[in-house]
């Protein structure tokens, strides 16, 4: 019982975090950052982070609403630079094993090779939430199974699931090391 009360802790936390995080991203610029903006290197900033340069438009959304209009040339002359860095193979890769979104932002003399590393990355994050998933039920099932007030009939229900998982557990883990050797095969870190 004590994991399922950590993990409901730590769910709840996680929520109050992503929606802290949404509310930062999402704020708009004032006159103030408007005015002063250097919009090639709010670019260069941009480009890095991996957004699109349709970004450009929240911006000008943002600085409208006080009669002022950024500099797309400048803009767009930074964020050319700067997703130059974001769009490499090892970034790719890096952004998939985390699970990250990619707004299909790098231009298409860059993207082949980020693209092809963001979906092994992908398909490393995707089989290591599999195993989690997995495990978070096995502890669940723990959890219950050591409530001594558990009726026989129920005792057996989960001992039954618990089984089933066990052997879903092996198979996730058996998908995760070929999906982390295809990855280390192309050199990519997997720990």
């Amino acid at each position: 019982m004590k994991s399922n009360k950590i993990a409901k802790t730590l769910s709840s936390l996680t929520i109050a975090i992503t929606t802290v995080l949404i509310v930062v991203g999402c704020s708009t610029m004032d006159k103030g950052e408007c005015v002063t903006a250097n919009w090639h290197q709010l670019g260069i900033k941009d480009g890095n982070k991996g957004y699109n340069k349709s970004n450009i438009s929240k911006y000008a959304s943002d600085c409208g609403e006080h009669g002022i209009r950024p500099n797309q040339a400048q803009y767009l002359s930074g964020w050319q630079k700067g997703i130059v860095t974001f769009c490499t193979r090892d970034n790719g890769f890096y952004h998939g094993i985390k699970g990250r979104s990619y707004e299909n932002s790098c231009p298409a003399s860059l993207k082949d090779k980020f693209y092809s590393a963001y979906l092994t990355g992908k398909n490393v994050y995707r089989e290591q939430s599999v195993v989690s998933s997995i495990q978070y039920k096995l502890n669940e099932i723990r959890d219950e199974l050591a409530d001594k007030k558990l009726s026989d009939a129920d005792r057996a229900t989960k001992k039954s699931k618990l089984k089933k998982l066990k052997i879903e557990s092996f198979a996730a883990y058996i998908a995760l090391s070929f999906t982390k050797k295809e990855a280390q095969d192309q050199g990519f870190k997997t720990y």
